[in-house]
């Protein structure tokens, strides 16, 4: 919501102006939250039922799916097995940090760290205007910092201004399952920073003793659409099927 704000003040606009239906209170309740207020105004439309089916299928709106998770957890490989399933393109976080890394350090400069943040965010509001089924994205989230729920927020409240179907995944593993993750073909293939394993191992480690990477059993977290699977002894095929299902996802 906030990128169509930002495009009609550039266009020199001061007022908007939008009609939801009726019957869809949860879009309502969202533009209420956004800061519009209803003036009461009503319209009918006499529109044939099977017109109406149809413009909706013509124009589906990409679904976002974040997956939340410590280091090795299986982030990325749930995602692939999930982008399988439902046809939805898998934006794992190492797709970024492996480009920028070959010219800056991705968090330890300034350089580094604005270059992940356009990327992402080109790509982010790219796909949620396209025409794309949906985006899965993986991102290793420190559940003690409120800029980090900020930051998930407005990517979630981005999908949902078009429209778009949002869940969030947490996944949770014992420590020792995830140091022999870290060491898998599938990963060091795809995240060239992690091939060096002691030094993989050592960050896993300080990492986990700087943040939180996992929610506490029971913990009350904002997000609407949101479930915590503990993956130490599911395969990613399962893990991804469960996550189709919670969610009602579809090619």
């Amino acid at each position: 919501m906030n990128f169509a704000f930002d495009k009609a003040v550039s266009n020199g606009k001061s007022n908007m102006i939008l009609w939801a239906f009726a019957k869809n209170t949860d879009a309502i309740k969202f533009y209420d939250k956004c800061g519009y207020v209803a003036d009461g105004a009503t319209k009918i439309y006499n529109w044939d039922i099977n017109e109406m089916y149809q413009n909706e299928e013509e124009n589906i709106m990409p679904n976002l799916v974040i997956i939340l998770g410590p280091h090795a957890v299986g982030k990325m490989t749930v995602g692939q097995e999930l982008e399988k399933i439902t046809g939805y393109k898998l934006f794992h976080n190492h797709m970024t940090i492996e480009l920028i890394r070959k010219f800056f350090s991705v968090h330890r400069s300034e350089e580094g760290r604005h270059l992940s943040e356009v990327f992402r965010r080109e790509i982010f509001e790219t796909v949620a205007k396209s025409d794309l089924s949906g985006l899965i994205f993986t991102y290793m989230f420190a559940f003690d910092m409120q800029s980090e729920y900020d930051y998930i927020q407005k990517l979630i409240d981005l999908y949902k201004s078009y429209g778009a179907k949002t869940c969030v995944v947490e996944l949770c593993a014992d420590f020792d399952v995830r140091i022999e993750r870290n060491k898998t073909e599938n990963r060091l293939a795809n995240k060239e920073s992690k091939r060096d394993i002691e030094h993989s191992e050592a960050e896993m480690r300080s990492t986990s003793a700087k943040y939180r990477l996992n929610s506490y059993d029971g913990e009350n977290l904002p997000f609407e659409n949101y479930m915590k699977i503990d993956n130490t002894e599911l395969s990613p095929e399962i893990v991804a099927q469960i996550i189709c299902d919670k969610f009602n996802l579809k090619e």
